[in-house]
């Protein structure tokens, strides 16, 4: 995009390395490439939060002030930049990171009896576990906008909970995807009454920001209610562009997700069709892992169900199934096949090819007027005589390593492919 001098953090392992490279305060480091998220180029965000989704919250951890001198390229989904030329301006001490984040004072929600997993709490007091918090694990959870914490309970049944303002005396997690917080030490400061409640989430009254159809919104163009980020359709979204409702992350159809592009609900993570995914990509439900067409699954690649392992079409399997490969059984999984070195020949078979105006016959030049625009066309070959044409590109080697695939069969080969490998 090519602004100059855009401020903004970036966070460092404690020995000053990200990925493979060192970094050091006060120099300007350039590579030559054009800047593209989560591809190319050195990345930063523009908020020091947002640092957290990619970083632990770790005082170890070295956190910078950077200045962005060359091209800027910005992902809107992740909140991520990257540019091709940066300076690292100043190390900011932890003291002051926890100043500008500013996470110490938040909201919790209590039952009515003030009982929170196995403990009672009471406004004015305080409470201290002796171990590091974790969030989601270990700690005294709390979050940092009290909209927030009604996601744990209905709007209208007051009697039902006691919503508290407190603060963190102790070590802080931070969770920034969620803005959420936990703490070994925590002080709950008073109890809010419901009027307090209705008045610090703005319910029912003006939006902060513009063009928004629902209440209580703090982004814009927002169609329902109470949304952070803008452009929703649904209510309680914190990302943008969600058709769903309670989503913490941007382009969701479904609700409750956490990940981004998600059609299901309830998924942690991305680009999920099915409901209540932790992993990515999957069109089954309820998995953990990823790519998988199958229920519950922890492995990866699953069309059944249940399966720790991968590549299963089964259910409730912890090893990775044995293939057949020509109508056979065979000693390979799926894995070895795809990191195998006839599969790496074999991808190599397009049924496509461009033809540049140059190269076109005049024929083709007669069929194909749109070469004059495009400089040539592509041609498309059935998947028979594309193999053909690759397997006459292919050296003696590389023919050996394909008839050495197990279970090797001529037959079904020239089946398939249309090639006879004996010729």
């Amino acid at each position: 995009m090519g602004e100059k001098g855009i401020k903004g953090y970036k966070v460092f392992q404690p020995d000053w390395t990200c990925r493979t490279m060192k970094f050091e305060v006060g120099k300007i480091y350039e590579e030559n490439v054009t800047p593209e998220c989560c591809k190319s180029g050195i990345h930063f965000c523009l908020t020091l939060e947002d640092c957290f989704a990619y970083y632990d919250f770790n005082s170890k951890n070295k956190v910078t002030e950077v200045l962005a001198l060359g091209k800027v390229d910005f992902d809107l989904k992740t909140s991520k930049c990257c540019t091709n030329k940066i300076q690292i301006v100043r190390e900011l001490d932890w003291q002051e990171v926890m100043n500008l984040l500013n996470i110490d004072k938040g909201y919790k929600v209590f039952h009515s009896n003030w009982n929170f997993k196995g403990m009672k709490f009471e406004a004015g007091k305080i409470y201290e576990e002796n171990e590091t918090p974790k969030y989601c694990q270990k700690g005294f959870h709390y979050c940092l906008n009290l909209l927030d914490c009604l996601d744990y309970c209905v709007i209208g049944e007051e009697k039902e909970y006691r919503i508290t303002e407190v603060a963190a005396l102790g070590e802080i997690d931070f969770y920034s995807l969620g803005r959420k917080c936990c703490t070994n030490k925590i002080k709950i400061i008073k109890e809010l009454n419901w009027l307090e409640v209705l008045h610090i989430v703005n319910i029912g009254k003006h939006n902060i920001d513009y063009h928004n159809v629902g209440y209580a919104n703090e982004g814009s163009a927002n169609t329902g209610n109470y949304n952070k980020g803008s452009r929703n359709t649904g209510s309680y979204n914190r990302g943008h562009h969600n058709v769903g409702t309670k989503n913490t992350n941007s382009y969701n159809v479904g609700d409750f997700n956490a990940g981004v592009q998600n059609t299901g609900s309830y998924n942690i993570g991305s680009f999920n069709t099915a409901k209540c995914n932790i992993g990515d990509y999957n069109t089954g439900e309820q998995n953990i892992g990823n790519f998988n067409a199958g229920k519950y699954n922890i492995g990866k690649y699953n069309t059944g169900d249940w399966n720790k392992a991968n590549f299963s079409t089964g259910c409730f399997n912890t090893i990775e199934p044995k293939i057949y490969l020509f109508d056979k059984p065979s000693d390979w999984t799926y894995r070895i096949w795809l990191n195998s070195k006839a599969n790496k020949i074999l991808s190599r078979i397009s049924i496509t090819e461009w033809i540049s105006k140059k190269d076109m016959t005049e024929e083709e030049r007669q069929n194909h007027r749109e070469y004059t625009v495009t400089g040539g066309y592509l041609k498309y070959y059935d998947l028979k005589e594309a193999c053909q044409k690759w397997w006459h590109s292919l050296n003696e080697r590389e023919k050996t390593i394909i008839k050495w695939i197990p279970n090797f069969d001529a037959t079904i080969f020239k089946q398939i492919t249309g090639i006879d490998v004996n010729k």
